[in-house]
């Protein structure tokens, strides 16, 4: 799903930033993970899920699922400290940093001066991971929905 969501699985996929493959990793991310080759559907499809899992582990222990794969997520697209950033905003903002719905609001905030002069890191594009998540939720649930085996005529039939 995220590769899907990253590249629409073009392993030569290529942004105006510089992230690259199948998994969209920047050449740093791509190092610190052991990709050697980010054109490599196998090394980017590896890596990117290595990078996940890392990005995971940052997420306080705290946070229980599935808020901290959606916050994970988020991470991913837009980089951890910009959701640091965005999770200190929303608790400045009375609302909880530990859960997905809260952030989730505040994030598109990042690109508004009046919140991210607040920020340690700055500007982000912060609407973007809010449809990130979405659409790798949305993906996933239908990768999810497409593998359950539909019931035989014969069992239809017994449930009539």
């Amino acid at each position: 799903a995220i590769g899907y969501q990253e590249s629409r699985w073009d392993e030569a996929a290529v942004s105006p930033t510089g992230v690259r493959g199948l998994m969209m990793l920047t050449a740093e991310t791509a190092q610190r993970v052991g990709v050697r080759n980010r054109d490599d559907p196998r090394d980017s499809i590896l890596g990117g899920a290595r990078y996940l899992h890392l990005v995971r582990e940052t997420i306080p222990r705290r946070i229980p699922d599935p808020d901290r794969t959606w916050l994970a997520l988020a991470a991913y697209n837009v980089g951890y400290g910009h959701l640091e950033d965005a999770r200190v905003l929303t608790q400045g903002r009375k609302k909880n940093p530990d859960a997905w719905p809260d952030v989730r609001e505040t994030l598109p905030l990042l690109a508004q001066e009046r919140w991210f002069s607040r920020t340690k890191r700055g500007y982000a594009r912060g609407w973007e991971p809010v449809g990130f998540v979405r659409n790798v939720q949305t993906y996933a649930e239908l990768l999810r929905w497409m593998s359950v085996d539909p019931p035989s005529a014969a069992a239809s039939e017994e449930a009539l």
